[in-house]
C-alpha cells in the first residue's frame, strides 16, 4: 500500500497568465503652486509681505498715486483696500517698518489675493525657465 498522505485534498490548479494592461500615462502634474497653497503660505509675514509689494507693482501709475481703484482690471488691490494697502506696500518697499496695526492688516488685505500672488509666481516661474510653459499648456491652453 502507498503512504502518502490521504488527507491532502488539494486539486493543483494551473497558474494563470497575467492579462496585458494597458500602460496609463502618468497624470499630468501641476507645476506650480495652486491659489490653496498660496494661502498656506500668506501666513507667514514675510511672504504677506512680499505679496503686499506685488500688488502694489500691479497697479497701475494712476492708481498708486491716488491710492484708488479706477481700472476693473483684477490686478492690484481692490477699491477696499487701495488706501491702506497701497501706502502700506510703498512702506514696506522703502525698507520701513510697520506699526502693529499695519501689520495685522497685512495679513487681511494679502489674504484676499491668493489668485492673483499665484498667477504672479506662475508668470514669474515660466520667466525663470520658459521649459515649464510646455508644461502649463494642458492647464491653461497654452
Amino acid at each position: 500500500m502507498d503512504n502518502t498522505n490521504a488527507t491532502d485534498t488539494s486539486i493543483a490548479t494551473p497558474a494563470k497568465s497575467p492579462k496585458a494592461r494597458k500602460e496609463k500615462a502618468p497624470p499630468k502634474l501641476y507645476p506650480f503652486a495652486t491659489k490653496a497653497q498660496v494661502k498656506e503660505k500668506l501666513a507667514y509675514y514675510d511672504y504677506a509681505c512680499a505679496a503686499m509689494v506685488v500688488l502694489l507693482d500691479r497697479q497701475t501709475a494712476f492708481e498708486v498715486a491716488t491710492r484708488s481703484t479706477r481700472s476693473k482690471n483684477a490686478r492690484g488691490f481692490m477699491s477696499s483696500d487701495a488706501v491702506h494697502g497701497t501706502r502700506i506696500a510703498q512702506l514696506l518697499k522703502a525698507g520701513r517698518e510697520l506699526d502693529a496695526l499695519d501689520q495685522e492688516r497685512v495679513f487681511r488685505i494679502s489674504g484676499k489675493y491668493s489668485k492673483q500672488i499665484a498667477e504672479h509666481e506662475r508668470t514669474m516661474a515660466v520667466g525663470e525657465d520658459p521649459s515649464l510653459a510646455d508644461a502649463a499648456a494642458p492647464f491653461f491652453g497654452m
